[in-house]
C-alpha cells in the first residue's frame, strides 16, 4: 500500500499549478460537472449538444472550445 502523503496549507499555496484548461472558455473546465434540475426541462439534449459541439470544436453558447475528447453518460430511468 503507497504512503500517505500530507501536504500544508503553504506548501499547497505556495506551489505553481498549471492554469485551468477550459472545454468551453469560462464555463466549463476540464473534470467532472454534475448537470442537475428538474425532470423534463432539457437537461439530456443540453448535455448532448455540449459533448458533440465540443468533440467537433464547435461553438457551444457562443463560447469557443478548446478540448476534443469527451466522455458522456446518461443515465435512463
Amino acid at each position: 500500500m503507497k504512503e500517505l502523503k500530507i501536504y500544508s496549507s503553504e506548501y499547497i499555496m505556495n506551489t505553481p499549478m498549471k492554469p485551468i484548461e477550459y472545454c468551453v472558455d469560462g464555463l466549463i473546465s476540464q473534470g467532472l460537472f454534475i448537470l442537475a434540475g428538474a425532470p423534463k426541462v432539457g437537461k439530456s439534449w443540453l448535455a448532448l449538444d455540449m459533448c458533440l459541439s465540443i468533440a467537433k470544436r464547435e461553438k457551444v453558447l457562443g463560447k469557443a472550445t478548446s478540448c476534443g475528447r469527451i466522455y458522456l453518460s446518461l443515465r435512463i430511468a
